[in-house]
């Protein structure tokens, strides 16, 4: 009896001894865990070498560092370090009319971005901004100035004349003539293009848009009831939903759904939200970015 009291007294303190050596371990790996989440996010401003704590653009670049844009200059930050990245504003392209910022990358990994009635152009290989962007339109055939600029999904850029001729071009060698506004409508300029296989949505600031065959090469109707719902927009937002229906949304308020084979439009109550991306998980739910909150909308 005394030898059984003797190995179920060892056997207790061995599961006491694992049992606290793993509640050890599980604390120490929490702690550890808790550690690296408090310093993975980090409050970065003028104290650590920012320009300017209202920064309006962050791209990142093949090498493992950040393009930032913010007011009055722009940098290159490496994690560590900000470098201000040399820019002369007197060789920039001017466009006429659009205030938002925008940024897009090309095929070669160029990001051409537009803010402040300005496009610049940042050169991944010479880690730096080059002027020659009347040139590459040029060699698209597009030898007006250019008063906007968009990118659609397939890198494609999209050129409005000062004239009000719209080309889509691969900003290399060719250029396709989409569309001439009318002398009438001339102060238009494009908020987005929605791509859908081989037909483009073009939405103007109007509030109208059109669509365009690619292989057809003509306008197949346009569009203005979206322009009685929402007259005035900055900048648009979109994604598709399924084979037929398209979210849109705007940068200073309202949401819809627009049906492409019935050629309908659903409004959504979100009137009071500026939106500013949507984002699709793997069950098929939206995330809605927003500038003061955000909204989930179930399954699509």
């Amino acid at each position: 009896m005394k030898l059984l009291h003797s190995y179920t007294m060892n056997y207790k303190r061995i599961f006491i001894f694992v049992l606290s050596f793993i509640t050890t371990l599980f604390l120490a790996c929490f702690n550890a865990k808790a550690s690296s989440f408090s310093t993975l996010f980090k409050n970065v401003n003028i104290s650590n070498g920012l320009y300017n704590n209202q920064t309006w653009c962050v791209q990142p670049l093949d090498n493992h560092t950040l393009l930032i844009g913010s007011y009055g200059a722009f940098s290159i930050y490496d994690g560590a370090t900000f470098n201000e990245c040399e820019l002369n504003y007197s060789k920039t392209y001017p466009i006429s009319g659009y205030v938002m910022g925008a940024e897009y990358r090309d095929k070669e990994g160029k990001f051409w971005i537009k803010y402040t009635n300005e496009l610049y152009l940042f050169d991944q290989k010479k880690n730096g901004f080059v002027y020659d962007i009347d040139e590459r339109f040029k060699r698209c055939g597009v030898y007006e100035h250019v008063k906007d600029f968009f990118m659609d999904e397939s890198k494609q850029a999209w050129l409005l004349t000062e004239s009000g001729k719209l080309y889509r071009c691969n900003l290399t060698s060719s250029s396709v003539l989409v569309y001439t506004l009318p002398a009438s409508n001339k102060e238009v300029l494009i908020n987005g293009v929605i791509q859908l296989d081989n037909r483009f949505l073009i939405f103007f600031t109007d509030g109208s848009f059109k669509c365009w065959d690619s292989n057809k090469r003509r306008i197949l109707y346009t569009d203005n009831r979206f322009k009685k719902s929402n007259q005035r927009y900055s900048k648009l937002i979109s994604t598709r939903i399924n084979k037929n229906e398209i979210l849109i949304g705007t940068s200073c308020g309202g949401l819809f759904v627009y049906n492409i084979s019935e050629q309908s439009w659903n409004k959504l109550n979100f009137d009071d939200i500026n939106f500013i991306k949507f984002i699709i998980d793997k069950r098929d739910k939206f995330t809605l970015w927003c500038t003061s909150h955000c909204h989930g909308l179930l399954n699509r």
